[in-house]
Parts: structure tokens; sequence; C-alpha cells
């Protein structure tokens, strides 16, 4: 399913570093829509499937499979956690032997992949994935109390009412 996003990045002598963010705000309409069209098509049972559901809880999981089906050596993957703000964290080790760090996580309607490359015998790069901080409506910065997850709820409403807020 394609989904809008942006991509903003710096490269410059010290290295790559980007964040893409996709928006899931619309992923139940745009499959509804879609399965809808299938079956009117005649198809049925799975290739007609809704799968949003799955597709807004898969999406760490594929985010995270963007940096791992690379030709890279994994040095270190794990979850990773940004003012209580679960994350999959990736650090490869790449064929020229520069470091790519990446952090995977998913708030709100929103999927965000933090990606820095830095060439061999630079400093590490994770200051970048821990400068990562989420704003409400207002700008203000977001902490919360318990760990989020924009997908688990008593309902199954997209996104989930998040837990209450440190300050």
């Amino acid at each position: 399913m394609t989904l809008p996003g942006r991509v903003y990045s710096v490269e410059n002598a010290r290295g790559r570093f980007s964040m893409t963010v996709a928006d899931y705000k619309d992923a139940e309409k745009l499959h509804t829509e879609r399965s809808t069209l299938c079956q009117k098509k005649g198809g049925e049972g799975d290739a007609c499937m809704n799968s949003w559901r799955g597709d807004v809880a898969g999406a760490m999981g594929w985010g995270t499979w963007q940096f791992l089906r690379r030709n890279s050596r994994v040095t270190f993957y794990g979850l990773y956690i940004a003012d209580l703000v679960p994350g999959h964290w990736v650090q490869l080790l790449n064929a020229d032997e520069s470091r790519t760090f990446g952090a995977v996580h998913m708030h709100g309607t929103r999927l965000y992949i933090l990606e820095a490359t830095v060439p061999k015998g630079a400093p590490a790069p994770g200051l970048f994935q821990q400068s990562l901080m989420f704003l409400d409506e207002q700008g203000n910065i977001i902490r919360y109390r318990n760990y989020y997850s924009p997908y688990h709820s008593d309902e199954w409403k997209f996104p989930a009412a998040p837990p209450p807020r440190a300050r």
C-alpha cells in the first residue's frame, strides 16, 4: 500500500542522516477501498482481504526489515525507547566498513525511520537517533508514564488513546 510520506535528509563529510515519516492515518480507508474494488472485480477470500490492521501493526517490523535485508552485517538489533515510545534499533557494518544506525518508531498514525551512516573510522552515529523527540499539537515535548502503543488498547481503534503523560 502506498501511503503519504516524506524524507528529510542531509549528507556531508560526516555522513548521511535521514528521517523518513510515513502517515498511516488513511490506512483503513485505503485498504477498504482496495478490498471493495477487488470484490467488485470478482475477487474473493484472501485476495480481497481488508488487512489494514495488520498493515498498521506490522509497520515497525516492515521498517526494520528495510535495514535487515541489506547486504550488511547486523552488529546489533534490539528494543529502543524514545520518550517511552518503543521502537527497534539496528546497527549495521556495511561492506565499505561504514556504519549505519537505524531506529524505527510508530507514534500516533506516523511511522518514523531514522537512519545515520558514517564513514569508516568516524564516531558512531548514535546521537542522531537519540535526538528523536515527540511533540504534541502545540509543540510541547511528550513523555508518557507508561510505554506508548498506537495499536494496543481495549478497543481496536487506531490510533489507540495514549497513556497518561509524565509531564
